[in-house]
């Protein structure tokens, strides 16, 4: 961890770390073996799943349906088998990861400690939390303190505008710096939204329902008309909903490269507000009552505290 930097979990502050008890080495040693029965089982259901929408084409054609009924059927059935396949590979590496993940613990045998009594447990490998069970990887971040000795200086003409009087900026301290970097970076990573995704998804699964109709000699025909025209505003829906979320998260990112470029943050020094601070540019807060600002020990920034 770099030096001058506390990490962060859910909001807690790291207060310790600990070896693990013999008890929870028993607990992690059980998971591993579980983890590797579980992977063996999603392995089974991954070959299994495709057999889902090969069942509703025969379905459909002993039922001796119509056309268009057929073809409902048909891609109904697929896509539910698509949707069933990415569930069950979303498990598959889970328990993967687990099974990697898990003996490097036991030879680490660290636990690090959130919180007050009773604290927050996470191991020091893999993120995961440590209770009664072993549980999902969380977010550890690590938080930069405001320096308290750092000098002020009055606002430049150009960043005065409309701040009430009161408002001062000092450097940021290269841990601080540092820390920016790793939001940009967050904020990045997170730049695909997940209606992304499901657009993929649905059109993959409605393409492929079509191709097995095509293959087994059906007469392929257009869907009813209100049927493309609810897919039309879906789909219009979901890419001015990627747009704006695209657009929000690149002035976010923006916003905060050009705050790590400057390197300054503002701080009030008048009011009900006096010693919270925040980025210039970003128009995020950056300390909030001599704390770290919530989205940079837990929650993710919104793209929409930067308009």
């Amino acid at each position: 961890m770099p030096m001058g930097r506390i990490r962060f979990c859910r909001g807690l502050p790291q207060t310790g770390e600990r070896p693990l008890t013999d008890g929870e080495r028993a607990l992690l040693t059980a998971e591993v073996a579980r983890a590797a029965s579980r992977v063996r089982v999603y392995w089974a259901l991954v070959a299994c799943a495709p057999l889902l929408g090969l069942g509703s084409a025969v379905l459909a054609i002993a039922l001796r349906l119509d056309f268009r009924s057929r073809e409902e059927v048909v891609v109904l059935g697929f896509t539910a088998s698509l949707f069933a396949l990415v569930v069950i590979v979303k498990h598959l590496r889970d328990q993967r990861r687990r099974v990697r993940d898990l003996p490097l613990e036991l030879e680490s045998g660290t636990v690090l400690e959130f919180g007050s009594e009773p604290s927050t447990l996470i191991l020091e490998k893999s993120l995961r939390v440590l209770g009664t069970s072993i549980g999902e990887p969380v977010e550890v971040r690590m938080c930069a303190p405001s320096p308290a000795d750092a000098p002020l200086s009055a606002l430049p003409d150009e960043l005065r505008g409309s701040r009430p009087i009161g408002v001062l900026r000092r450097r940021l301290s290269e841990d601080e710096r540092e820390e920016l970097v790793e939001h940009v970076a967050r904020a990045r990573a997170s730049a695909l939204p997940v209606p992304i995704a499901i657009t993929a998804m649905v059109m993959a699964g409605l393409g492929e329902a079509r191709l097995i109709v095509i293959a087994v000699g059906w007469r392929s025909t257009r869907l009813a008309s209100w049927q493309l025209m609810a897919q039309a505003v879906l789909w219009l829906l979901i890419f001015l909903a990627t747009y704006w979320r695209f657009k929000a998260e690149r002035r976010l990112r923006s916003g905060l490269r050009k705050d790590h470029e400057e390197g300054w943050v503002l701080r009030a020094t008048e009011g009900p507000g006096a010693g919270d601070e925040g980025l210039p540019n970003g128009g995020v807060a950056w300390m909030d009552r001599g704390e770290p600002s919530s989205w940079r020990t837990d929650k993710p920034v919104k793209a929409t505290q930067a308009e």
